[in-house]
């Protein structure tokens, strides 16, 4: 896999993510047509272009930028276009997630909804449960030491990763609050929709897809219906928090969804 940097072109904040998420698992050498993968900066102009050894590089290749998200504008045609097979682009929502995002003031919210039960802990433990609320602290640290790396699509660049309640915070109890298998570690695109109620998992780690979820929306975030959380991970104790998911978070319907979200 070799690359190139177009001079005098801007490069985005995360391009080094997506080299490093290259260098994981990288194929070394190959053998084949070569096929070459273009990435576009913030500004919608080429700024690093790819090109790998074959298929098995190109689809390692497309498979962790589209893990980042991504958007292949070839990827409904067969033979490219000027020589590039595949042309990345930064979506708005995939912008939102690859820049530093700001913290929703709904967090801060939750925290002081549950001041009382936070003035029960030692101010060592509050400060622990306040943290797993905004993604830091003792919480994510236990969910990146557990899982490694998305639970469902396997992306290992951790400064990417969200740490994701199962049972959400605001209706957890203290010590749910920072069990580790009220926990899964996300992708942001998947963090998004599994805290929207967009998506859910069955006990066995199958997603399930809302129909309130548009299948044109999910399908330019790469989340299909072929995903699933990795079953080596997934344990007997992550089950009753799941299950609280798919029955108090989940939306079974478009009706729900308007109903949920005109308060």
């Amino acid at each position: 896999m070799k690359n190139r940097y177009h001079d005098n072109v801007k490069r985005p904040a995360f391009d080094p993510a997506i080299t490093e998420l290259l260098n994981e698992d990288a194929m070394n050498g190959g053998s084949g047509k070569p096929m070459v993968v273009a990435v576009e900066n913030v500004d919608g102009v080429v700024y690093r272009t790819i090109v790998c050894d074959g298929l098995q590089e190109y689809l390692h290749c497309v498979q962790a930028l589209a893990g980042m998200g991504l958007e292949d504008v070839l990827k409904e045609q067969l033979y490219g276009d000027a020589g590039v097979d595949s042309r990345f682009v930064v979506t708005p929502a995939a912008l939102s997630t690859l820049q530093a995002p700001s913290t929703p003031n709904t967090l801060f919210d939750d925290v002081e909804a549950a001041a009382s039960s936070l003035a029960e802990l030692s101010e060592t433990e509050r400060d622990s449960v306040v943290c797993s609320r905004v993604g830091q602290g003792v919480f994510r640290d236990k969910l990146v030491s557990y899982w490694e790396e998305c639970a469902v699509t396997g992306l290992r660049y951790t400064p990417l990763l969200r740490a994701s309640h199962v049972k959400p915070w605001s209706v957890s109890d203290n010590r749910e609050r920072l069990d580790v298998f009220n926990g899964l570690l996300l992708a942001p695109q998947y963090d998004a929709a599994f805290d929207a109620g967009l998506i859910s998992f069955e006990d066995t780690g199958r997603i399930i897809l809302s129909p309130a979820f548009s299948r044109d929306h999910s399908f330019l975030l790469h989340i299909t219906d072929k995903a699933r959380l990795n079953p080596k991970r997934i344990a007997d104790e992550h089950r009753p928090y799941l299950r609280h998911h798919r029955e108090h978070v989940f939306i079974e319907s478009n009706r729900a969804q308007v109903q949920r979200w005109s308060g």
